[in-house]
């Protein structure tokens, strides 16, 4: 049970990772995000405490101690309360871009065209700013999201059975 306690939370952690590239996307030329509405503490405070809940289980792995395994389990409570903060604002906004974007790299149009279109989102008004949260694939965020509450499951009864 705690190997797949683990395995879960290492999936977890990597679709995480996979979701957080587009928050550090924001704002750069090849991105067609120009901004975000999700909370820039959350953004912050989410994977750290993910991180810490994560290092923490990997101690207990090793010790077997119980205060361990509950203390990674809160640590990952805290995480997926902050999760669901995210998951809830980023529902609640999606699809409110008014005009429609094309994601493209630099690397992928010529010279002229990528200047048009830098041009282009420079001349845009703020309400039609492309969103990171628009720009996220539901998929990985739902499957995030479960695997998440599973690995949460899972840790609940490693930390019971320990104690």
């Amino acid at each position: 049970m705690a190997a797949l306690t683990l395995g879960t939370w290492i999936i977890t952690m990597l679709l995480g990772a996979y979701l957080w590239t587009f928050t550090l996307d924001t704002g750069k030329p090849g991105s067609a995000a120009r901004a975000t509405r999700l909370p820039p503490l959350m953004l912050f405070v989410h994977p750290v405490l993910a991180g810490s809940g994560f290092a923490v289980y990997l101690a207990f792995m090793y010790e077997r101690h119980p205060g361990l395994a509950w203390t990674s389990f809160g640590f990952l409570l805290a995480t997926a309360m902050g999760g669901h903060l995210l998951m809830l604002h980023t529902s609640l906004h999606r699809g409110k871009v008014q005009t429609p974007v094309r994601v493209a790299t630099p690397a992928s149009l010529p010279a002229e065209a990528h200047a048009a279109m830098e041009a282009q989102l420079a001349r845009r008004e703020p309400g039609d700013e492309a969103f990171v949260e628009d720009l996220m694939p539901s998929a990985a965020r739902h499957v995030h999201h479960a695997i998440a509450m599973v690995t949460l499951v899972l840790l609940l009864v490693v930390a019971i059975r320990a104690t």
